[in-house]
């Protein structure tokens, strides 16, 4: 790589995190953030790779633990303003970040990032983060050995992807049908019953918030942009397909009371809904708490708000109507719900407006 092709290093735009603090997260809160995180020890060998970075790189996880980031995994970073500046950081201790741009080569494109790398305070671990601004079409001409490997060339064993099903894009995916999950969900609430909505939401929490470092992947490849940057509509609709495709149900999002700090969304024929139902047969409750944490995950994540998905029971035959608004109007929103006096979004707007609970 030269100065032309990549023409005056630019710093990256602020992240949506402290990244002097990210050394602290646990691992499963790492793969909650939407740019690419490596940690790397004073050798350069990986020690952390978070999911976006895994995703965007095609790779996984396991792969690259413990290999040589600048020999081994992404040899087009043996550069004096990438592999250098690394160097420097280590040798010197003084230096706590460096931010620079940098065309990262892969053998299915090429992927123009911001970077920057930083000191962890401890001084063990020096974090790698990518933001990726564009994505092109392969390079030519470019030195052997210059391209990161694809994933089957990092393979130890010729054997190691036996058994492995992998998409378009290189990722592990597994197959299972609604069997599996019920078989999953009824073992956790006949064993811990009191815990089951809980359980329920929480899970769909997480699931929610890795569903969002997956789609923003989808967004800077497909559409060069975050999902905050799309028109509302528009990404709504990436997430109505992801779920779709998924065989998790059809989801329908209507904003017409989105300037009254609340939005409606319908999921029907959803297998998540069924068998993540707190209500027993003849017991009168329902209630689809997976759903709930998914969707309140999904619309905070968008928002950069933190957000809540109640679900209004009985509204939708055959299906789950749920109201989104914000997180500290919950508790309310439920006692007004399973109270049975408020049965309408518009319902729900009045009664907050009239004890002045509705948040700006």
């Amino acid at each position: 790589m030269t100065d032309s092709e990549v023409a005056s290093p630019t710093p990256v735009t602020q992240l949506s995190f402290d990244p002097f603090a990210v050394d602290e997260l646990e691992d499963a809160e790492l793969d909650t953030l939407a740019h690419g995180a490596i940690a790397l020890d004073a050798r350069g060998i990986i020690l952390r790779y978070n999911l976006a970075e895994a995703r965007l790189a095609r790779l996984d996880r396991h792969s690259v633990l413990g290999r040589h980031f600048f020999d081994e995994v992404a040899p087009c970073t043996r550069a004096p303003e990438f592999e250098g500046a690394f160097h420097q950081m280590v040798v010197s201790g003084a230096e706590r970040v460096a931010r620079f741009a940098y065309l990262f080569d892969f053998k299915f494109g090429a992927q123009l990032c911001d970077v920057e790398m930083i000191r962890a305070p401890a001084g063990k671990r020096w974090y790698v983060f990518v933001t990726r601004r564009d994505f092109l079409e392969p390079r030519d001409n470019l030195a052997d050995g210059w391209a990161a490997p694809l994933q089957r060339e990092l393979l130890r064993d010729p054997r190691a992807d036996e058994g492995v099903r992998r998409d378009s894009a290189e990722q592990r995916v597994v197959e299972v049908d609604g069997d599996f999950l019920a078989t999953l969900l009824h073992t956790a609430r006949e064993r811990y019953p009191l815990e089951w909505p809980r359980f329920c939401h929480d899970w769909g929490q997480r699931w929610g918030r890795r569903l969002m470092v997956g789609l923003e992947m989808e967004s800077a490849e497909v559409h060069g942009a975050s999902l905050r940057e799309l028109p509302f509509a528009r990404t709504v609709e990436l997430i109505r397909n992801h779920l779709g495709r998924g065989g998790w149900g059809a989801v329908d999002v209507d904003t017409s009371f989105i300037a009254d700090g609340l939005m409606v969304v319908d999921v029907s024929r959803s297998v998540l809904a069924e068998i993540s139902e707190t209500g027993r047969a003849g017991d009168g409750a329902r209630g689809a708490p997976l759903l709930e944490g998914l969707l309140g995950a999904v619309f905070t994540h968008l928002s950069a708000k933190q957000l809540t998905a109640v679900e209004m029971p009985g509204a939708v035959p055959g299906g789950n109507r749920f109201v989104v608004l914000g997180a500290k109007m919950r508790s309310s929103a439920v006692t007004l719900l399973q109270s049975g006096t408020v049965t309408t979004p518009r319902g729900l707007l009045d009664s907050f407006r009239s004890t002045r609970t509705l948040e700006p």
